[in-house]
This record gives C-alpha cells, sequence and structure tokens, in this order.
C-alpha cells in the first residue's frame, strides 16, 4: 500500500514538473461523498440492476490539485484524492414481545477506502465576476482498504478506473486566492467485484469546496 502511494504521489509531482512553466494554479480540496453500491444480475442474457444498501452513504474526500495550461476557454487539472465510498443500512430491532420493533436501530456500515488519481480538463468562461467551469475527464484509483466487509479485500480488484463529470464555481473576490465550489458525478466503469452471475460497481456524487494556495 505504501509503495503504491508512492507511486501516485511520485506521478502529480512529475506531472507538475513536466508543466511546471504551464502550473496557473494549486491547492486543496475536501468534501463529502454519497455513494450507491450498485449491483448488476446476470441472468443468461437478461441483466438488472439492484442496490445492495438501502440507504446512500455519506463520506469524506479530500486531496490537492494542480491546475496547468491556461488557455481563454479551458484549463486542464489534476488531482491526488482520498475518497471513502461505501453503503449503509439500517435494522430496526424486534423481538418477539415487540414485533414491530423496539424502537432500536443498528446500522450496518460497509466503507472503501481510495486513493484516486484523476486528470482532466474544465471548459470554462466569466459570469458577473465568478468563474463558471466544467469538469470533464478520468482517474485512476487504488483500493486501500475495506472495513466492515462480508468478503476479503483480495476478492476484490484494487485498481478501478472511473469517469467524471461535473460544474464548478470560482469566486476570486473573496480572498486572495480562489475559493472553489464543485459538484460531480464518478462513476466506475471497471467492476470492483465480479463473478459468473454479479457485477460491482460505485455510483458517486461528489461536493466539496477547493482553497487555492
Amino acid at each position: 500500500m505504501k509503495n503504491i502511494s508512492k507511486v501516485f504521489i511520485i506521478l502529480i509531482i512529475l506531472l507538475s514538473l513536466s508543466f511546471a512553466d504551464s502550473i496557473t494554479g494549486f491547492g486543496i480540496k475536501m468534501g463529502i461523498v454519497a455513494t450507491d453500491y450498485e449491483q448488476k444480475i446476470i441472468i443468461g442474457d437478461h441483466e438488472s440492476s439492484i442496490t445492495l444498501y438501502d440507504d446512500t452513504r455519506i463520506g469524506p474526500s479530500m486531496g490537492i490539485y494542480i491546475r496547468y495550461l491556461d488557455y481563454k476557454f479551458i484549463d486542464f487539472e489534476s488531482e491526488l484524492l482520498y475518497m471513502q465510498k461505501g453503503g449503509q443500512d439500517k435494522y430496526e430491532i424486534t423481538t418477539l414481545s415487540d414485533p414491530d420493533g423496539t424502537g432500536e436501530i443498528i446500522i450496518y456500515d460497509i466503507h472503501f477506502d481510495y486513493l484516486q488519481f484523476q486528470t482532466g480538463v474544465q471548459p470554462k468562461t466569466m459570469l458577473y465576476n465568478i468563474g463558471l467551469y466544467g469538469l470533464l475527464g478520468c482517474s485512476f484509483n487504488y483500493l486501500l482498504q475495506i472495513r466492515n466487509g462480508i468478503r476479503p479485500l483480495d476478492r476484490f480488484n484494487r485498481f478501478a478506473f472511473a469517469y467524471y463529470l461535473g460544474t464548478g464555481l470560482e469566486f476570486n473576490n473573496i480572498l486572495e486566492k480562489p475559493i472553489l465550489l464543485e459538484f460531480i458525478l464518478n462513476n466506475d466503469l471497471t467492476n470492483i467485484h465480479k463473478n459468473s452471475a454479479s457485477e460491482f460497481k460505485f455510483q458517486t456524487y461528489i461536493f466539496r469546496i477547493g482553497f487555492g494556495i
């Protein structure tokens, strides 16, 4: 795990050095991740999708970003992030004397810790002195660990590819450095687990705030 983390750090450092003369900004981003853990059931030639957990899981995301090759209507950006995905269910405790429930709730929470490297383009414009931009790109994810899972870590793919798209606002008049607000859809392209009858992927929504440094 430490070696993989070093690889990601080296990648973003090399990327920074490659575009050292073209870097237009860098900083930190943090926010919340809403995840649905989806399963596709395959029976013969028929497919159907279900959500394994009733509740969308909310987790954290944090990392660093670098912007480079700043053109009039487009930027390029790369990020190195920690992201927590997973699923959540709530069960009401029932007993023989209280078949409708005792009022007590058990929460089953499974989460996957990922290190994510992503890069993409940001088409942009200005609207009333506020930067408005889109986000479109791909990400490379490495599974660090699983907590509260019913399957061991070696049953899952450690590497996964995903695409992301979203929109963002950039405020430059509040502080000396830019403040960013972003909403992103990040969906897996590869399965995190697969067998002869089912496939598992994440569908993730991200809301975050960023600060230029």
